[in-house]
């Protein structure tokens, strides 16, 4: 029997009532694969969780890089997709510098998802060019969080500088948290 798309996203365990070494959540198995979903309810609790959990992220992270081939366009200046790549590891470093990687938010049944980007490019960096690519959380709005990114050349100017806004999203149900 094939898993609904909906239910893609589960985790391994050593039993049904297994989610991470933790035994007092209640989930649901699939079938064929022995893989372990959580249930809503184990959700909810793993959040109630990491809500009372202190996570010390910096105020600001900066990350030095240095633009590779295939983040530059033929006329070897940085596309725009590998802006946006860039921009998603450095925010990822950010977070994962306080504990809070990718694996943590899914694991608690949250992603970020990107819902608007608002960029300024003074000068698009050039192949084989470092850059510091530096991000800070900016504002929380209802459900949008804001994050601002700056990438600067050697001599500290900005080439480009830009605003994400992103939403958590329940990775099983689709639904806004």
């Amino acid at each position: 029997r094939a898993i609904p798309e909906r239910r893609r996203f589960g985790y391994r365990a050593g039993g049904a009532a297994a989610l991470h070494g933790r035994r007092y959540y209640p989930l649901k198995t699939s079938r064929g694969g022995g893989r372990v979903i959580p249930s809503s309810a184990s959700l909810k609790m793993e959040r109630a969780f990491m809500q009372n959990k202190r996570y010390e992220v910096p105020a600001d992270y900066t990350w030095q890089t240095k633009i590779a081939t295939y983040e530059a366009g033929q006329d070897k200046r940085l596309r725009p997709s590998g802006l946006l790549k860039l921009q998603q590891e450095v925010g990822e470093l950010h977070l994962g510098g306080g504990g809070l990687t990718w694996e943590e938010f899914l694991r608690h049944g949250m992603v970020f998802v990107l819902t608007r980007m608002n960029t300024v490019i003074h000068r698009a960096p050039r192949l084989d060019e470092t850059v510091w690519v530096k991000t800070w959380h900016r504002d929380t709005k209802g459900v949008q969080f804001f994050r601002c990114y700056q990438f600067l050349n050697g001599e500290g100017q900005a080439l480009i500088e830009s605003v994400s806004a992103f939403a958590l999203v329940d990775p099983i149900e689709h639904k806004l948290l």
